[in-house]
Order: structure tokens, then C-alpha cells, then sequence
């Protein structure tokens, strides 16, 4: 047998045991996220809403802000209000601890690092697990939730819309 023809054999062998491709009728959607915790409630955001996630960096004061605004902060040369997320909702005082971290939101030109005790972690959810019209435990996030995701054991995952929490009259105004 000639090494061509046993090259050819071999392929044929192949396209005779390969596995087929998903067809589009079989393909999921697929919803990014970042899950994170503040004041004990663990949240998520689509991931298409966070530009980048930062640790808690030093912040110069502001005179004559909300008590939620914690300064500004300079992050590679871009300077960044940074807002106390559960502060801002009234769920509890400012604090920061070492795994405080800042999701940053660039929002048409105006970023706002938001303050979280935590990160979770990235999340991949199916699309078929969306929920519409969630309603949060706390009445304070619910202007701010835009969807769930049914998880196990009855839980349900909420959707913190970041880009509507930074357009929303209450976080313009952050004069006192």
C-alpha cells in the first residue's frame, strides 16, 4: 500500500467515526455575569456592565457628599468615584474589609467604581434559567433588578442592572 492511498484511508476512517457537530437548533444561549456580595446579599451583573474589577484602592475624601460616596480614587490614571453599594441602597454603614473589592462601570463616560465585599467569581448561566420580574426580598434593590436565574434547590440568583443603578437619579445626585 502506497503511503498516499493509506493517508486517504485514514480520512476516510475519520469522517466515518467523527462526531457531528451541534446543529444551531441544539446550541444554548449563554448569559455572562459577575457574582459578588454586599451586605450579606450575594448579587450578580452581566459581565458586559463591569469593565474591570479592582481591589479597594485609597480614596481621597469629598467635602460635601452623601455619606455613601467614599472619594475618588485614581485607577491607571483615570480618576474614579468610588460609592459604598450598600451604603448607597441603605442596607448598612460603610465598612471595607481586605476582600473589599471595586466594580468599576464606565457608563457614557462616567465611571463609578462600586464597592462589594466580595467577589464571587464569573458566572455562566443559561439563558433558559432567566427569570422575568424578579422581586428581591429588599424593597430598596428592587428598582434595580433586572432579571433572576432559577438555581438549585429552589434559589433564586438576582441581577443587579449596574448601568441602570449609575443612570438613576438618586446616584447622580451625590451632593449632601
Amino acid at each position: 500500500m502506497k503511503f498516499f492511498q493509506l493517508l486517504q484511508n485514514i480520512a476516510a476512517q475519520s469522517r466515518k467515526n467523527a462526531v457531528p457537530l451541534p446543529q444551531p437548533d441544539k446550541v444554548r444561549k449563554i448569559w455572562h455575569g459577575i457574582s459578588y456580595r454586599f451586605a450579606g446579599i450575594s448579587m450578580m451583573s452581566a459581565l458586559s456592565e463591569v469593565c474591570e474589577v479592582a481591589p479597594c484602592p485609597a480614596v481621597s475624601l469629598l467635602p460635601g457628599v452623601k455619606p455613601w460616596v467614599r472619594g475618588v480614587a485614581n485607577i491607571r490614571g483615570n480618576l474614579i468615584t468610588v460609592i459604598d453599594l450598600a451604603a448607597f441602597l441603605d442596607l448598612r454603614a460603610p465598612t471595607t474589609n481586605k476582600n473589599s473589592r471595586i466594580l468599576i462601570v464606565n457608563q457614557a463616560g462616567l465611571m463609578a467604581g462600586l464597592l462589594v465585599d466580595e467577589i464571587h467569581g464569573l458566572r455562566h448561566l443559561d439563558e433558559a434559567a432567566r427569570i422575568e420580574n424578579t422581586v428581591p426580598n429588599d424593597v430598596k434593590l428592587a428598582p434595580y433588578i433586572t432579571a433572576g436565574f432559577a438555581g438549585s434547590k429552589q434559589e433564586k440568583h438576582l441581577v443587579l442592572g449596574l448601568l441602570g443603578l449609575v443612570q438613576s437619579q438618586l446616584f447622580m445626585n451625590i451632593a449632601a
